[in-house]
């Protein structure tokens, strides 16, 4: 990231927080479909929030390791799970939706797992770091 010319890089960060942006508009927005208008199968939804979260924190541990040119899994991983909480609170005022315990926890998997793919790609440090605490 240093040896990048000072405009590339602004331009990275940019793209970057605005794709992360764009991503939380589309949750808060998937969000207010009322609850008859969805068609996703019991069982169903807790693997769709995991996919949703895990590709929101992706692009959050993205947009912060391009901006602070540092990796910084738990701060993404509390604002991921913050989002879901503010998510499931969102849906008590949306027809036909229900805040669920279980949302948030699928949300909290997905984040994690996220963050997990985006360090195999990036920070393989952290991963064997992690590694060497555990065994």
């Amino acid at each position: 990231m240093r040896f990048l010319p000072p405009n590339q890089g602004n331009r990275r960060r940019r793209i970057a927080g605005l794709l992360t942006a764009i991503y939380l508009l589309l949750i808060f927005v998937l969000s207010s479909i009322p609850g008859n208008r969805l068609s996703i199968p019991s069982g169903m939804d807790y693997l769709a929030h995991i996919l949703e979260f895990a590709i929101l924190a992706f692009l959050s541990a993205y947009a912060v390791f391009v901006r602070y040119e540092a990796f910084y899994p738990y701060a993404v991983l509390c604002f991921s799970v913050a989002v879901g909480i503010v998510n499931e609170i969102y849906q008590v005022v949306i027809p036909l939706r229900e805040p669920s315990v279980m949302d948030v926890m699928s949300d909290g998997i997905g984040a994690f797992m996220g963050i997990w793919i985006f360090a195999m790609l990036f920070e393989r440090e952290w991963i064997d770091g992690i590694r060497n605490k555990v065994f």
